[in-house]
């Protein structure tokens, strides 16, 4: 029930107002009756013959908001709601519907404010209570909303969609178990909800029960064709077990909703997109911007938080992201904080993240300030990086798994740059000023892609922490390969592994005599799926060795005993790219147009390698085959590779940071001279 339908037929003002009550409200029956044969128009103008009878009934002034509200006259609509307010005390459907003109409006501290004197006004005021709620959620107000959507389901408990929404929150809270209680209770009562059954999706997505999630979304999706979101979610997490079933169909579709600019689509799970009609690089652009503003739009029109403050000697950057932990963002970055010249930057880590671990502790450690911002809402988050003074924001999650982009929407500091965390733009403007590439990842030439400023290291994006111990090497038994095999790898998770990448793959192991693909099990029903796909491809299942999970020093020393490593396409390695060139195993790629596909050319051209980069499937295989058959060629990529890696830009972690620093004094810079074009540092 919407709020025209819900507040119009209020209870009258009393007869003390001035003016022909009688007449005026007449006159509002005739609007609701021209209304319900949708005569917006009309029924305005007998709202407006209301106000004119009785210039101070409270109830037409109400009405005529809601006609321009319906018409999307926000402002308005605001204005008749005000004066309804103001002539009748303790009016809560007035003030009520003033928080949803907000709304539309995009202020939401003011509609939640609205609300507040709302239910105020009127305890008993069940939409109101949800309407507080949702403006509590979008604020990353949870504790406040989860108390909202409580008092909501206790003035009306079957209401299944408040149900949905108190889940949300609880899951943003960490409370798993009772945001899935929550869900399933909606689902008791509405068994047709979709928006349950995505919200059921993404706390099977937290557990990592793939399965669940996919049948959740695929629910979701069945139930609202036009949900471009919970098709992008079942897209990812079949992709993540490698169930391609509906993979072509979902392609197609979720471009077509793309180029429709259809709200909602998370933009990280598009990069294994391969699109047939848009460039690739304008498709992810257009992700990105349109779910930008459909899921942030009332915190990107809020006024910007900075706060004055008199500048220090040292730069004041601060780091934001939950992954200051076992993780890889954190195998990356840590010999980076640890690097740093305190002399030069004061360094505070923001950390939103629930798990803590020992790599949480040298953050801690490597950092001026470590603040746990967890249990704070976003408001109140960015709150205190505007406090703190943080002069530049460097943005480590983009729209990748538990960011919380409403902190940086909201402009804690005067300069933020997106890096490391997602691998493209963030398609809005206010979200990041600049996004830290190279003259690989992210060229010059793909500038107008990027609604932020480029800011290009001068050999690779990608830090590497090159401290990163290696364990005893395992032997080859020891670690399920057999003695004599070549041994090609690729530990890439699986939505990284599409079909076309694993076409190529499997022709390599029908031409290479005795070789075996050596690969992580991911997700339950990953393995199961790619022998299947193995057997259709006229290979046997038993050439696929799946290595079990094990700390990264042992994995790093397993992955040594690997003879040549496979890149994936269009979502190239990441972290597992430098990892493999790290344990000296040489790693051929295929580059491509966007920022994701990209990186493993990167990461060869900063370790002296450019020579493994390919352009085409053709140019992979060939190159992989022919490797797989010389094995003195072989021999000496992995010499070259054992003797770069003590002297190479990739690994050379006290370099990048001081290039690093470099960049970031340059960014300080082109804001004071309030300069966007484009940096390039020089070597």
């Amino acid at each position: 029930m919407g709020l025209f339908d819900t507040f119009r037929r209020a209870k009258p003002a009393p007869a003390a107002a001035q003016g022909d009550i009688d007449r005026a409200d007449a006159l509002i029956a005739q609007g609701h009756a021209l209304e319900d044969a949708g005569d917006i128009a009309g029924a305005l103008a007998r709202y407006r013959e209301a106000v004119d009878a009785a210039p101070l009934h409270a109830r037409a002034h109400l009405n005529v908001g809601n006609g321009l509200l319906a018409l999307d006259d926000a402002q308005g609509a605001l204005d008749a709601y005000t004066q309804a307010a103001q002539l009748k005390d303790r009016y809560a459907p007035a003030h009520f519907n003033m928080g949803n003109a907000h709304a539309r409006l995009g202020r939401q501290a003011e509609a939640m404010r609205c609300y507040r004197v709302a239910v105020e006004c009127d305890p008993e005021f069940a939409d109101a209570w949800v309407a507080l709620g949702n403006a509590e959620d979008d604020l990353g107000e949870w504790p406040d909303a989860l108390a909202s959507y409580a008092k909501a389901l206790d003035l009306r408990p079957d209401y299944a969609p408040v149900l949905v929404n108190l889940a949300g929150v609880q899951r943003q809270l960490g409370m798993t178990g009772e945001a899935e209680a929550s869900c399933r209770r909606a689902l008791l009562l509405d068994r047709n909800l979709a928006q349950a059954h995505a919200q059921l999706g993404k706390i099977m997505l937290d557990r990592d029960d793939w399965v669940e999630a996919l049948r959740s979304f695929r629910s979701a999706s069945q139930l609202d064709a036009q949900s471009g979101a919970a098709l992008a979610q079942a897209f990812h997490c079949a992709n993540q077990m490698c169930d391609w079933s509906q993979r072509a169909g979902d392609e197609r579709q979720l471009e077509q909703f793309v180029a429709q600019d259809a709200p909602g689509l998370p933009p990280f799970y598009l990069l294994s997109l391969q699109p047939t009609a848009l460039p690739v690089r304008e498709l992810q652009h257009r992700a990105a911007q349109t779910y930008a503003r459909s899921t942030m739009a009332s915190l990107l029109a809020a006024p910007p938080l900075v706060t004055k403050r008199e500048r220090g000697t040292r730069l004041r950057v601060g780091y934001l992201s939950a992954d200051f932990h076992e993780h890889a963002t954190m195998h990356l970055l840590r010999g980076v904080l640890a690097s740093h010249d305190h002399a030069q930057l004061h360094v505070t880590a923001y950390s939103y993240g629930r798990t803590q671990d020992a790599m949480t502790q040298a953050a801690r450690e490597s950092c001026d300030e470590f603040r746990d911002v967890a249990q704070l809402s976003d408001a109140d988050a960015a709150a205190r990086i505007a406090e703190d003074g943080i002069e530049l924001l460097v943005d480590l999650k983009g729209f990748t798994r538990q960011a919380r982009l409403g902190i940086t929407a909201l402009r804690p500091a005067p300069v933020i740059a997106s890096w490391l965390g997602y691998p493209g733009t963030l398609g809005e403007a206010r979200l990041a000023d600049w996004i830290i590439g190279d003259p690989t990842v992210t060229p010059l030439e793909h500038a107008r892609e990027f609604s932020e400023a480029l800011a290009l290291m001068p050999h690779c994006y990608q830090p590497n922490d090159n401290t990163r111990s290696i364990a005893q090497l395992p032997t080859r038994e020891d670690s399920g390969l057999p003695a004599g095999a070549f041994v090609f790898c690729s530990f890439n998770q699986g939505y990284k592994i599409g079909p076309a990448t694993f076409d190529v793959w499997c022709r390599l192991l029908r031409e290479v005599p005795g070789s075996v693909l050596w690969l992580l099990p991911g997700s339950p029903g990953m393995a199961g799926n790619l022998q299947r796909e193995a057997a259709a491809r006229g290979v046997e299942a038993s050439r696929l060795v799946f290595a079990p999970n094990l700390p990264l020093d042992q994995h790093l020393a397993r992955t040594s005993l690997a003879d040549l490593a496979l890149d994936t396409f269009p979502y190239n390695s990441h972290t597992t790219g430098s990892d493999v060139l790290w344990a000296g195993v040489p790693l051929v790629t295929r580059t491509g147009d966007a920022f994701a596909s990209r990186v493993a050319s990167s990461l060869l051209q900063a370790v002296g390698l450019p020579e493994l980069v390919t352009n085409d499937w053709r140019g992979y295989f060939e190159l992989a085959k022919a490797l797989a058959s010389d094995s003195d060629r072989l021999a000496r990529l992995r010499a070259q590779l054992a003797a770069n890696r003590g002297s190479a830009p990739l690994f050379d972690t006290a370099r990048f940071t001081h290039d690093l620093e470099r960049l970031y004094a340059r960014i300080w810079q082109s804001h004071l001279e309030g300069s966007r074009a484009p940096i390039v540092l020089e070597p």
